[in-house]
């Protein structure tokens, strides 16, 4: 894509060098300024420009004849004015000026601003839906001005059957009062649909026997104009919105971008870690004659480091996986049972550490179709809490059982007798003392189906 060029009509020598380096600085566009109406002819003759900002007042024209000469090549114009009087105003708004921008203090933010934004909706699709032929024409004409690609329309139904071709749609203008759905109907239907969240919605109307405002808004409009407004204010409304939805849309191109970061990260993590595991495996099964106890209590430090690694490395990609909504469980049957005390029996280095017994009674051998990886993580992630947050010399019970076609795995911790009650820790409520049974069935951690 070729870089813009922008033309700035301007006689002030210290304005036109800060305008170009502004423009240049700020947004990479090309920029040229000329002084006077003579010279912005012969600009205008010269090269493909993006638009032109003019001064209203020049040294061989101060009538503001450049705006005419500016929108005779059909360029968007930006008037840039300090003569912003009752009368001036009125002869900018009656040409086909896309906006002017005030000579003040932020004037030079501002008309950046400006620019950056018109360059980025131009070519973006509006809709506008009105019953009114002659607002569909002002409506249309305004968001055109704006460069916007729009398409009018005279009913809901119509504006239905547009998104449903072509959903990629910025911005939609929605008058209340239309044949058939009205538009708060017309915008509770575009809410439904998921591949139009991204589109802004502006509702309008001239009705005032009911808080439309209130209804739009709450029914999933950006915002609510009552006719009949002021031009800049609705100028001023859409760029807010369009402003928003720039901003969300780019805020998910950034999530996504983390995600997909998060991921290659975690995979390349995967390798060093699981060496880790592997070589304080063999070592653990191959050198017990030549290690003390100190050496081999270090080497099962370093085993179990790496299994909280390669956990902490499995929730990173589960995060991108999830919120990029690409999850998916690959369920098959399995011995439940086995599961839980397989994850019990690598859960026992941890629990060790801290004097903490774990009582398993499985009932029986439960079988369900689940993702082995997934439901190993839930197992593992409640043990380990259960062991993290218990006292020193407590007890972890495990159970297992099936139950109106589910299996329940709860687990609970309790003190041994000889302990105070302050020193208990109890993961679910129950009526039992600290030092009495365990917690009942009634208060399982994980129920899911078989």
């Amino acid at each position: 894509m070729s870089v813009p060029n922008i033309l700035i009509i301007e006689d002030s020598r210290s304005v036109q060098v800060e305008l170009v380096r502004r423009i240049e600085r700020d947004l990479c566009f090309n920029a040229r300024a000329v002084g006077t109406l003579a010279e912005a002819r012969e600009a205008l003759k010269e090269n493909e420009w993006f638009l032109a900002v003019a001064d209203l007042a020049l040294p061989d024209s101060d009538d503001g004849t450049v705006v005419d000469a500016v929108l005779e090549h059909e360029l968007p114009c930006l008037v840039f004015t300090s003569d912003i009087t009752r009368e001036t105003r009125r002869r900018i708004l009656s040409k086909s000026v896309t906006d002017y921008v005030v000579k003040n203090r932020h004037a030079v933010d501002n008309l950046v601003a400006a620019i950056g934004r018109l360059h980025r909706i131009q070519g973006h699709k509006a809709l506008v839906v009105d019953d009114s032929r002659s607002m569909r024409r002002y409506l249309s004409k305004l968001l055109s001005l704006h460069l916007l690609e729009v398409t009018a329309v005279e009913s809901g139904e119509k504006a239905l059957e547009v998104l449903e071709q072509d959903p990629d749609y910025l911005l939609a203008v929605v008058d209340y009062e239309l044949e058939g759905m009205d538009g708060v109907e017309l915008t509770v239907k575009i809410r439904t649909r998921s591949e139009l969240k991204d589109l802004g919605i502006i509702g309008v109307s001239a009705f005032a026997n009911e808080p439309l405002s209130v209804r739009f808004i709450k029914n999933g409009a950006n915002d609510f104009l009552r006719t009949p407004f002021e031009r800049e204010e609705f100028q001023a409304r859409m760029f807010q919105l369009v402003d928003a939805m720039e901003r969300q849309r780019r805020l998910r191109e950034l999530d996504e971008l983390k995600n997909r970061l998060l991921g290659m990260a975690a995979h390349d993590l995967r390798n060093p870690i699981n060496a880790v595991n592997g070589f304080s495996s063999i070592l653990l099964q191959t050198a017990q004659d030549v290690l003390d106890e100190n050496q081999r209590k270090m080497l099962e430090y370093i085993q179990i480091s790496g299994w909280q690694m390669n956990a902490l490395v499995s929730d990173l990609l589960d995060i991108s996986v999830i919120e990029s909504g690409r999850l998916e469980l690959l369920c098959r049957p399995e011995n439940v049972a086995s599961l839980v005390q397989e994850r019990v029996d690598i859960a026992r280095l941890l629990a060790d550490e801290k004097n903490i017994d774990i009582k398993v009674d499985i009932h029986q051998a439960v079988e369900g179709m689940v993702d082995r990886r997934r439901i190993g993580q839930v197992i593992d992630n409640l043990l380990t809490n259960a062991i993290k947050f218990s006292s020193h010399g407590t007890c972890v019970a495990v159970e297992l059982w099936a139950e109106d076609e589910a299996f329940v795995f709860p687990y609970a911790t309790k003190a041994p007798a000889f302990l105070p009650k302050n020193r208990t820790s109890s993961f679910f409520p129950s009526k039992n003392s600290a030092t009495g049974p365990l917690p009942e069935r009634s208060a399982p951690a994980l129920a899911l189906p078989l």
